[in-house]
């Protein structure tokens, strides 16, 4: 089963009080979405090590270590992280390549990313739960969306400007199962 997950948090990045405000969670054998709060941590984690394959967009720099640090769990499973694929690539500190601006470059309007993760904050600050959960759910389906996409045009990625090809042979026959 492969997983495609995002964290949203209760305070920016880098601050020393940061917590996980939702969760948002694809299952590709259920085709599902679900959500998991900071009370249901060890429950995401239990699922999340059940995965084949996890998989997200900076994953392994933000989502998992979060993750690890607020529960005291280890992630087990495998991880494919598609920006860090790009960084291969690319190289660190080359601008351009955001979930935004892949999203705008390879999938048609409706399915493009909006908002920014750096406004969840001040949502679950201000108890405004339903634009929170919209965002993350947004964040994730957009996520899915650009994976199958990577997957259909053999693992080349777009921003709109530049074009690469990732190494998508472990995510791949998740997404080919599910279009045959």
């Amino acid at each position: 089963m492969l997983i495609v997950y995002d964290t949203e948090t209760t305070e920016l990045a880098g601050h020393p009080a940061i917590g996980l405000s939702v969760a948002c969670v694809w299952r590709s054998t259920l085709d599902r979405y679900d959500f998991y709060s900071q009370r249901r941590i060890v429950e995401l984690l239990s699922l999340l090590n059940a995965g084949s394959l996890i998989a997200g967009f900076c994953n392994t720099t933000f989502d998992n270590p979060l993750l690890t640090r607020l529960s005291g769990r280890r992630l087990t499973a495998q991880v494919y992280d598609l920006y860090a694929e790009i960084v291969r690539v690319v190289g660190r500190g080359r601008a351009g390549w955001s979930l935004a601006a892949i999203s705008r470059a390879m999938l048609p309007v409706h399915q493009h990313k909006t908002g920014d993760g750096a406004e969840a904050p001040g949502l679950f600050r201000r108890g405004e739960l339903d634009k929170l959960y919209s965002y993350a759910l947004g964040d994730v389906q957009t996520t899915v969306a650009v994976l199958r996409a990577v997957v259909l045009a053999g693992g080349v990625v777009s921003n709109g400007t530049d074009k690469i090809r990732v190494n998508v042979a472990r995510i791949a026959p998740y997404f080919r199962r599910q279009m045959t």
